[in-house]
C-alpha cells in the first residue's frame, strides 16, 4: 500500500510539472477542442433550430470532458515510451498504467478551457445535472482511456483511432444528438452504450426533462456508474495481462 500510495504521489507531481511547463500547447489543444465543439453546437442549430438547439447544447459540455479525458489518457503512450519511462519501470515490476493515469490531471484543464469558450459563445442552457453529467464524462473518458492505454502496450492502439473513438462514441452513442431521435430499439438498448446515459443527464434540466430525455434518471446514472467501474476494473485486468505477458516474453513482446 505504502508503494502504491509513492507511485500515485509521483504521477501526479509529473503531470502537474508538464501541465505548467506545456501550457501553450495546452491552450492550443483547448481551442482546437472548442472548435470540434462548436461544430457540434451547429449541428443541433441546424437540426433543431436555435431554442432547441440551444437547450439540447448543454450535453456538448459532458462530451468535451469525455473526448479530451480519452485522447489525453490513451494517446499519452507513445510520448510516455518517447521519455524512456516505460521500459524501465516495466523492468521493475511497476505498473505504467498508475503512472499514465495521473493523466486526469492534464485533461481537467484543457476541458475546462475549452468549455469556457463554447459557453462564453453558445450559452446553454446550464444546471446541476450538466455538471453532474461532466464529472461522470471525465470518469469515464479516462476510464476509456486506460483500458486503451493497457491494450496499447500489447496490441497498439493508433492515435488516429482514439479520435475517432472519442468523437465517433459522443456524437452517435446520445451525448450528441439525444435519444429521443434514434430508433425505439436503439433506445431501449442505450444503457448498453457508455455515454448516452452521460448525455441523457445532461439534458435533464427540470423545465425540459420530459421533452429532452427518454431515460429516467435513476437508470442513466446506475448505468454510468456501471460503465465506469467496469471500464475501470477492465484496465486493470488488460495492464496486469499485458505486464505478466512482459515479465514471461520480455519488453520485446511490448509494442512500446
Amino acid at each position: 500500500m505504502t508503494r502504491l500510495w509513492y507511485s500515485l504521489r509521483a504521477s501526479l507531481w509529473l503531470h502537474m510539472v508538464r501541465t505548467k511547463r506545456l501550457a501553450p500547447n495546452m491552450l492550443d489543444y483547448s481551442i482546437n477542442m472548442s472548435l470540434w465543439a462548436l461544430i457540434n453546437v451547429f449541428i443541433l442549430y441546424a437540426i433543431y433550430g436555435p431554442a432547441e438547439g440551444r437547450l439540447l447544447a448543454s450535453s456538448v459540455i459532458p462530451w468535451l470532458y469525455y473526448t479530451i479525458a480519452l485522447a489525453t489518457t490513451a494517446g499519452w503512450l507513445t510520448h510516455y515510451t518517447v521519455l524512456g519511462l516505460t521500459p524501465y519501470e516495466l523492468a521493475a515490476g511497476h505498473n505504467p498504467l498508475l503512472t499514465i493515469a495521473g493523466r486526469i490531471v492534464t485533461s481537467v484543464l484543457p476541458a475546462t478551457l475549452a468549455s469556457l469558450i463554447v459557453m462564453a459563445i453558445v450559452r446553454p442552457i446550464m444546471s446541476p445535472y450538466v455538471v453532474l453529467a461532466t464529472a461522470l464524462a471525465l470518469l469515464l473518458g479516462h476510464a476509456y482511456g486506460l483500458l486503451l492505454a493497457a491494450l496499447g502496450a500489447s496490441m497498439g492502439v493508433r492515435g488516429t483511432i482514439l479520435d475517432i473513438l472519442g468523437y465517433a462514441s459522443g456524437l452517435f452513442g446520445g451525448m450528441i444528438i439525444p435519444l429521443r431521435d434514434y430508433p425505439h430499439m436503439f433506445q431501449a438498448l442505450a444503457f448498453l452504450i457508455p455515454p448516452a446515459p452521460i448525455g441523457e443527464i445532461a439534458r435533464m434540466a427540470p423545465h425540459a426533462y420530459q421533452s429532452l430525455t427518454v431515460m429516467p434518471f435513476e437508470v442513466a446514472l446506475s448505468s454510468a456508474l456501471a460503465w465506469i467501474a467496469i471500464l475501470y476494473m477492465l484496465a486493470a485486468l488488460a495492464s496486469r495481462r499485458t505486464l505478466a505477458k512482459i515479465r514471461r516474453e520480455g519488453l520485446r513482446s511490448a509494442r512500446l
